[in-house]
């Protein structure tokens, strides 16, 4: 038993002094992911210049900060497989290194009138639900007050979503994935359209044969069918922006900052 003992702390404090405190969770999709302390190796990979470009950056810093998880069967994650992780998870991972390394203040600035910057201060523990520490109600309860939060997928162990219309027809998507999202990001901003979410999900519908066969056009769907896709793809595939809103002082204008887009995310310059 004191072997055992000696053992286990001997294995801790091994695993202290390669990844500093870890820290482990439940991300959006269900899957448990346990992170690193960021360190200065991190800090040049979310700056590197050359992977920045096409945001590979991010998929380097979470692949070398994630330990273990049970998204995959080895227990670890490979840049490639990065790629492949839900985009709720891709997003929530990156947060809560942020508020488990740096902390959960959040300090900016804001001009609603050219010089005259106003400072603000967000926590980001409100946007990070502990998932499995509520129930489903009061998950719900919580999501109403604060929409802002990073919302969780209704079918956490499914990555495609099947489903039939009301002209039973039947139609399954991909849930947005890392590199989906990266895809997204890449397509110019007059080639958008509102179908560009369904095309980039590989939306594909079931023939008579039984093939599955990806929709390349939408003109033969009509447009309450194509209202009920749309609202698959909200209620399956919820989207989270990671923003802070903040209220203008003088009149209550909204504004929203991504948390991404912030100085003090990554690399705050006091603590």
């Amino acid at each position: 038993m004191e072997t055992n003992t000696q053992e286990q702390s001997a294995k801790e404090i091994t695993t202290i002094a390669l990844y500093g405190d870890t820290k482990q969770f439940y991300a959006p999709s269900g899957y448990s992911y346990t992170i690193q302390e960021q360190n200065g190796d991190h800090d040049a990979l979310l700056s590197n210049v050359g992977s920045s470009m096409a945001g590979d950056n991010y998929d380097n810093f979470v692949a070398s900060i994630v330990i273990k998880t049970d998204f995959t069967t080895h227990g670890k994650l490979t840049i490639k497989e990065a790629g492949n992780l839900p985009s709720l998870d891709f997003a929530f991972i990156i947060l809560q290194s942020r508020l488990h390394s740096l902390g959960d203040e959040i300090k900016f600035t804001f001009e609603w009138e050219a010089g005259k910057p106003i400072q603000y201060v967000d926590n980001l523990q409100q946007y990070l639900p502990d998932y499995k520490a509520h129930s489903d109600d009061e998950l719900a309860n919580l999501f109403m007050k604060n929409k802002l939060a990073c919302p969780m997928y209704p079918e956490r162990d499914k990555q495609v979503i099947e489903f039939t219309t009301l002209q039973q027809n039947k139609f399954r998507f991909s849930i947005c994935t890392r590199n989906m999202e990266k895809k997204l990001l890449e397509l110019a901003q007059e080639d958008l359209t509102i179908n560009t979410k369904l095309s980039i999900r590989n939306l594909e519908q079931l023939q008579k044969d039984g093939e599955w066969i990806k929709v390349q056009s939408f003109k033969f769907i009509k447009a309450k069918e194509m209202r009920v896709i749309r609202g698959y793809l909200e209620k399956f595939d919820p989207n989270f922006n990671a923003v802070s809103e903040i209220t203008n002082p003088k009149d209550n204008q909204k504004h929203t900052i991504s948390f991404l887009e912030l100085p003090d995310f990554f690399f705050p310059a006091e603590i």
